[in-house]
């Protein structure tokens, strides 16, 4: 998600860059970082992983990856996941490749080396070539997904389920106590103790807060307000995230149903 100058919440979109040099992909990640909600992997099997929780609009993939080569990979996605651009940066080419990668609707190929910038430049033509509008109240749980993908926490951790649940429920009823309420409800959806949700939350907000950077953070948690919270609290987090959630959804009118929740958290 973005912010617009009014501070009003719109979805970015998302970008997975899978390449097997580190530097490339991080240089790549920094450059797309303001525009785009990024998140990358050094192997093929990774990148399908990502692809299913992540769900990119644009992929940006070398052909040569580790454990799963980058047509395997486009062999895997190309059925699930046809609204996902595919941009192919490769070392070598050959009339099979390119027959390939051009029946599996890969839109651009560039070869390597290559310009960081050059790509960044591309990878924007691509999302804009394929960008929707998004609805005006778009659905609660994919706006909290978002929102904590661009803040940094990390997916994989227990934390992110957690903060997930844990600002629906809060961004409903704000007057509940975070502690005595609130982390127990959280607890009894993601199958744990509250002391476990506590922790796993306070975890994974620590990760996000230590690396935090870009508009989110600063029109969230603004520089002066961030210089006088050596720590961000679990309480203060889950508060200005569901504030945003409520003024973007219009979810303080809805009551929080069972089918909202995840039983595979």
């Amino acid at each position: 998600m973005f912010f617009t100058e009014r501070g009003v919440l719109m979805t970015l979109q998302r970008v997975l860059i899978a390449d097997s040099s580190e530097e490339f992909r991080r240089e790549l990640a920094r450059c797309l970082s303001d525009d785009f909600a990024v998140q990358h992997c050094g192997d093929g099997k990774t990148a399908l992983h990502l692809m299913d929780s992540f769900c990119p609009d644009v992929l940006v993939m070398d052909v040569m990856l580790p454990h799963l080569d980058g047509l395997g990979v486009l062999s895997e996605i190309a059925q699930a996941y046809p609204a996902c651009t595919v941009l192919v940066t490769t070392r070598f080419i050959s009339d099979y490749v390119l027959h390939s990668l051009e029946s599996m609707g890969v839109r651009y190929v560039i070869m390597k080396p290559c310009s960081i910038r050059s790509t960044a430049q591309r990878v924007r033509d691509l999302a804009a070539s394929c960008a929707v509008p998004m609805p005006l109240a778009p659905e609660p749980r994919s706006a909290v997904n978002n929102l904590l993908v661009n803040l940094g926490i990390p997916t994989r951790r227990r934390g992110y389920a957690c903060l997930r649940e844990a600002i629906l429920l809060y961004a409903r009823n704000p007057a509940q106590s975070v502690t005595k309420e609130l982390y127990p409800a959280v607890a009894e959806r993601c199958s744990g103790t509250s002391a476990q949700v506590e922790r796993a939350i306070r975890s994974a907000i620590a990760a996000a807060w230590e690396r935090r950077a870009g508009r989110y953070w600063q029109l969230l948690f603004p520089e002066e307000e961030a210089r006088k919270v050596p720590r961000l609290t679990n309480a203060l987090f889950i508060s200005r995230i569901a504030e945003h959630l409520t003024a973007e959804t219009g979810m303080e009118n809805k009551p929080y149903t069972d089918s909202d929740s995840e039983d595979n958290l």
